[in-house]
């Protein structure tokens, strides 16, 4: 259905379609027909109209397949039509002419009366997967009267695969990581690779700026992957000191094979840096009688990335009683939590990170520790300094003594 919108667009809005002048009476059209001139939207509807004006499929290389649209005439004389096909010059895969067959290729069209046409389109073994499109001219004696917008995804059986498509992780500056992407041949033919760090990078929003750049990332990797065997792509990460916020970016891996989609061969990256803080945060409680304060310190941590060599969560805490003289707490307990949810869920946001166990997905992960304190009146600080989070929770319940 979004072809047919686009296929509208081009008909109803621009107000003009190339098409082609000459229009040869074979089934198979020639090159021929890829000189053009334009046409009206009121020669389009006051002449010959097709229902539908697209028509859109998936066809493997090798294969043929074929779509129907009605014609009508809803003149007051007969009509003698022809077909032809025609590629206006803005698509970057244009549909060969040699690859499509109409039937009829002409045909005279009572008054008011109306026929199928059908459009038989056979993809050559060997053609670069990609999407197709073309144009089919539809003249009467009078000239180019209408046309109907043709577009093709062409798909191959591949023998190439590559995991992951995705690589996130928290990193620490000042650090060096390693990643590995696995590809896969399992074709007969070697399958050259060239992988790249891609030119753009993406930022989370407007005016934000990338942690490090693409020269602190290094690729190490083989030229070709051979038939039944498995290349090892290796990106190795040196984050500088000082660094902090976000990295965007992409790795082509330019895989030389007609079966893969232009551009589906690239492994998104995104790193995160995150701001360990200098200074601890100070709470301030107040206590009115003798009795136990419990603290409770909750980190919950999305798990958007990988976070394989990052620490779990901890605090320094450090509480002063109202002299400003620092009193030892107790720790009473460490709990760990978190949120799974099936893995298939459409709404997951990356669903590459599914944990071990195939068919669930890790959303998020809590980490708590519970601490004790003996207590008198007056106003007390609790001291905290979180590592390896960026964000945490705190409740401090007050029980007096019995």
């Amino acid at each position: 259905m979004i072809y047919g919108v686009v296929a509208v667009l081009l008909i109803c809005v621009t107000g003009a379609i190339a098409v082609a002048v000459d229009i040869p009476e074979t089934d198979t059209v020639s090159e021929d027909s890829m000189i053009g001139v334009g046409i009206s939207n009121a020669e389009m509807t006051d002449r010959l109209v097709p229902d539908p004006y697209y028509g859109s499929m998936m066809i493997k290389e090798g294969e043929t397949d074929s779509f129907e649209f009605v014609l009508k005439n809803p003149g007051e004389t007969t009509a003698n039509v022809n077909f032809s096909v025609y590629n206006p010059g803005y698509s970057q895969y244009p549909i060969d002419p040699s690859w499509i067959t109409i039937t009829p290729s002409s045909v005279s069209i009572e008054a008011g009366k109306s026929i199928n046409v059908k459009v038989d389109v056979a993809i050559p073994e060997g053609t670069k997967v990609a999407t197709y499109d073309c144009m089919l001219n539809i003249s009467d004696a009078q000239g180019i009267a209408s046309a109907v917008m043709v577009m093709v995804d062409v798909y191959a059986d591949t023998s190439i695969q590559f995991t992951p498509y995705s690589i996130y992780d928290w990193v620490e500056a000042g650090k060096e990581y390693t990643y590995n992407i696995t590809i896969n041949n399992t074709g007969t033919k070697e399958v050259s690779i060239d992988p790249k760090l891609s030119n753009e990078i993406g930022y989370s929003y407007p005016g934000a700026v990338s942690a490090f750049g693409n020269d602190d990332i290094e690729i190490t990797s083989p030229s070709s992957v051979l038939p039944g065997e498995s290349a090892i792509v290796k990106l190795k990460l040196t984050v500088p000191e000082g660094s902090k916020g976000e990295f965007y970016g992409s790795v082509d891996l330019n895989i030389n094979d007609s079966s893969i989609y232009e551009d589906s061969d690239q492994v998104s990256l995104n790193f995160h840096v995150p701001v360990a803080p200098s200074e601890p945060y100070q709470i301030p409680f107040k206590v009115k009688e003798n009795g136990t304060a419990t603290i409770e310190l909750k980190s919950t941590r999305p798990q958007f990335y990988s976070m394989k060599s990052y620490a779990d969560p901890s605090f320094t805490v450090k509480i002063y009683d109202p002299q400003g003289k620092e009193v030892s707490p107790t720790l009473m307990s460490n709990m760990y939590g978190g949120s799974v949810s099936l893995a298939s869920n459409p709404y997951l946001m990356i669903a590459n990170l599914a944990s071990s166990i195939s068919g669930y997905q890790d959303n998020v992960q809590q980490y708590i520790d519970t601490y004790d304190v003996n207590v008198t009146p007056g106003t007390w600080t609790l001291s905290v300094l979180p590592s390896a989070t960026e964000s945490f929770d705190y409740s401090i319940e007050i029980k007096p003594s019995q």
